[in-house]
């Protein structure tokens, strides 16, 4: 859980690309945590942010009504540090995580010890679509499932609301862009 040397290898890998980038994609939620730190040593290099891209379909399926909140998930720092909440916020959508620390910690639990390993539960799948319920609850129109592993579980069918694959969003921005559309 050292976030701070996380972004230094993020920002290491970006040196070595960067004189040969058009635009940069980090292709993950968790890698927007370096996008300040980037930004600031390469102001001039664009970036293609998964909250930008997540926040347009947000609004597009929303059909631009006034969105008010959305529910995030996501791995430990995607809901507790602010660098996807703030982003989310320059498009006016306020964002909800899980209330108590036992919920952040066990979702962050289930994508280190189980995700990441393939295996999704049942188990696994009820919590989530707990936290979603939760959410709703709370005024979520929407949620974002914030890491590409959540995306994995399946959840489409299990609520009322929109589920947005910000990975997913993104990569389909990313194709667009290289082929010339407008994302």
């Amino acid at each position: 859980k050292d976030w701070e040397r996380v972004i230094k290898l993020l920002v290491t890998g970006v040196d070595r690309i960067a004189s040969n980038c058009d635009i940069l994609c980090f292709a993950s939620n968790t890698a927007h945590m370096s996008y300040a730190t980037v930004v600031k040593k390469y102001p001039h290099l664009p970036v293609l942010h998964i909250a930008d891209v997540t926040a347009y379909e947000i609004k597009k399926i929303k059909k631009n009504t006034a969105v008010k909140k959305i529910g995030l998930l996501g791995t430990e720092p995607t809901m507790t540090e602010n660098y996807l909440k703030d982003r989310l916020a320059l498009h006016n959508i306020e964002t909800l995580v899980p209330e108590s620390d036992e919920d952040l910690n066990k979702v962050f639990w289930y994508i280190m010890n189980d995700f990441s390993f393939k295996k999704f539960t049942d188990e696994a799948r009820n919590f989530f679509k707990k936290l979603i319920d939760e959410m709703v609850k709370r005024g979520a129109e929407g949620v974002i499932l914030g890491c590409t592993e959540i995306e994995l579980l399946e959840l489409e069918g299990c609520c009322d609301i929109p589920l947005f694959r910000s990975a997913q969003l993104h990569i389909n921005a990313i194709a667009r862009v290289q082929a010339g559309i407008t994302p």
